[in-house]
Order: C-alpha cells, then sequence, then structure tokens
C-alpha cells in the first residue's frame, strides 16, 4: 500500500486520517519516494530480471499507524476501529480487504537502499502537507 507525505486519496495515511472508522490489520507499505529511487536504481544497476520487492522493510498494523498519527500530529485524534471482521463486513457489499506481509529481501540482497517503515513513515507523517 502506498503512502507519503502528501494527502491524495489514495494515499493511506490520507485514508487512515479521512475514514469514520478504521480496519484493523497488519500490512507491507511503500512510501512512494523510496519505491520510485529503488525502481531507478534497480534500472541503473541493470540487475537481473524478475521480480523485486519494492516496499519498505518492517510491516505495521492501522492501530500502530494511527497511533504514531496522534502522536506526531493531531494529539486530540481519536479514530474508531471496527470491532472485528464480523463487523466489518455485515455490509453484504463491502470487498474483502487484501493484507500482506512482503519482505524485500531480494532487494535488500541487491544493496538497494530503502528506508525502515518506521522511519519513512513517522518522517511522512511529521512533514504532512494536506
Amino acid at each position: 500500500m502506498p503512502f507519503e507525505e502528501r494527502d491524495n486519496p489514495r494515499n493511506y495515511l490520507s485514508k487512515l486520517q479521512t475514514y469514520p472508522k478504521l480496519y484493523q490489520n497488519w500490512n507491507s507499505l511503500s512510501h512512494l519516494g523510496d519505491f520510485t529511487s529503488a525502481c531507478v536504481e534497480i534500472w541503473r544497476a541493470d540487475l537481473p530480471g524478475g521480480a523485486y520487492t519494492v516496499v519498505n522493510p518492517g510491516y505495521t498494523s492501522t492501530r500502530e499507524v494511527a497511533e504514531l498519527i496522534r502522536k506526531l500530529r493531531r494529539p486530540g485524534w481519536e479514530p474508531l476501529f471496527w470491532r472485528d471482521d464480523s463487523e466489518f463486513y455485515q455490509d453484504p457489499l463491502r470487498t474483502r480487504r487484501s493484507n500482506c506481509l512482503l519482505h524485500p529481501g531480494k532487494l535488500i540482497a541487491a544493496g538497494i537502499p530503502m528506508r525502515d517503515l518506521e522511519s519513512a513513515l513517522a518522517d511522512s507523517i511529521c512533514r504532512w502537507s494536506p
């Protein structure tokens, strides 16, 4: 899931700050600037073909990111969470959520730099631009 410091409807951080209720789960995330830089580095290094998992190393939960937003940017913010999956999926039209924990091992082994996820999230939240 993509994120960065600029508000955008497709930005994970924007979604968390605007949804009336949040769905708790664990995911890997990609900072857009880090992702782009890594892709350019893969191309410049003329690395062997195949797939590279381009995510910031680490993973996080919705609650952890919401807490980081509250701590670093919105001290009075009290996000609401769905109680559990059964409450979240009560609406029969709601699409199932895809949650993935990915590891950029091939990227790291190739020497392509990526900030750890916690640092990238904190930096984006601190530099948030609506």
